[in-house]
């Protein structure tokens, strides 16, 4: 009786250990894949990540290349235009002398004309030039709406050499609007020389002869 008892128990414990043996092969298989798993979700999700970088990149390469033709593309056509601008952007005095004078014509001088009165004769000239200058919008305007009305291309700013050019134009037209002020005002610029050291001079000549 005691023996088949002990042999019970012996079974019995070689029926735990052997379940404990089990237990410990599946909890360390089942960490292996739990471990296995996240590793393969991190991969994936760093793999996720490289590729978003990835197309990130071609996409901002690709947006900076479209950029870059529009741009060219534009450079390009500012281009065409301006050499169709500047064919129609010859302006002789005769052709600025009208754009000038309805300028000066539809501005008032009051102001310009009593400081022309209380300066030297020898700065007349340039308080014409400031007056002339505080006109130049009105010229630039004259100007634009001249070239239009002769080229089959609008003027645009954004045209960097069209714009030096109409720079050029407007400067001459501002020493046209010089000339016109001071007509209007019944006052022009006088020369450096007074009228004192002019009669200076005939006396001397006088003298000598």
């Amino acid at each position: 009786m005691f023996e088949t008892i002990f042999n019970f128990l012996l079974i019995f414990i070689s029926f735990l250990i052997c379940l404990g043996i089990i237990f410990i092969i599946v909890s360390f298989l089942f960490s292996i894949k739990q471990k296995t798993d996240e590793e393969l979700t991190n991969m994936h999700e760093t793999e996720l990540e490289l590729q978003k970088a990835r197309d990130k990149k071609i996409a901002m390469l690709e947006k900076r290349d479209k950029e870059h033709a529009r741009k060219e593309k534009e450079k390009t056509k500012l281009a065409k235009e301006a050499e169709v601008l500047i064919r129609h952007m010859e302006f002789k005095p005769s052709d600025l002398a009208p754009i000038v004078l309805k300028v000066v014509k539809s501005n008032n001088f009051s102001d310009c004309k009593a400081t022309v009165e209380l300066v030297e004769s020898n700065e007349v000239g340039s308080v014409l030039d400031d007056c002339s200058e505080r006109l130049r919008a009105d010229y630039e305007k004259g100007i634009e709406d001249c070239i239009n009305s002769r080229s089959p291309i609008s003027f645009s700013h954004k045209n960097q050499k069209a714009v030096e050019q109409l720079n050029l134009i407007v400067e001459q037209a501002i020493k046209l609007g010089s000339k016109a002020i001071g007509k209007k005002i019944g006052h022009s610029a006088v020369s450096t020389v007074s009228s004192s050291s002019k009669g200076e001079i005939r006396k001397t000549k006088k003298w000598k002869d």
